[in-house]
């Protein structure tokens, strides 16, 4: 599995806090497609790169440079429950040859 940049923009969306009437979270993200192995096609998905209540924050996030990504080892995480958890902001740049061989 890697996931593929082609748009080096970010998306800020805003949506109401429901702890706070008066308050809103800011939500950067940046489109992304997901090639899965054995899958004909990639899935489109949005990136969250930040949540803040703070939009200047939000519009300062940087997004990921273009080109193809795989998750790292320490993306894979326990919470406080000890349930598994991922991290998809935990990427680093996928070398030419291992996604030629991840696409066979």
């Amino acid at each position: 599995m890697h996931v593929e940049f082609e748009i080096a923009s970010k998306i800020v969306v805003s949506r109401p806090n429901r702890n706070n009437p008066d308050a809103r979270w800011y939500i950067a993200e940046q489109p992304a497609l997901m090639f899965k192995k054995g899958s004909k096609y990639p899935d489109k998905f949005d990136l969250t790169l930040m949540v803040t209540s703070d939009e200047r924050e939000a519009n300062d996030a940087k997004p990921f440079a273009l080109g193809s990504y795989q998750l790292t080892e320490d993306a894979f995480t326990l919470d406080r429950n000890n349930n598994p958890q991922v991290d998809f902001t935990k990427i680093e740049p996928l070398q030419e040859k291992a996604k030629l061989a991840q696409a066979s």
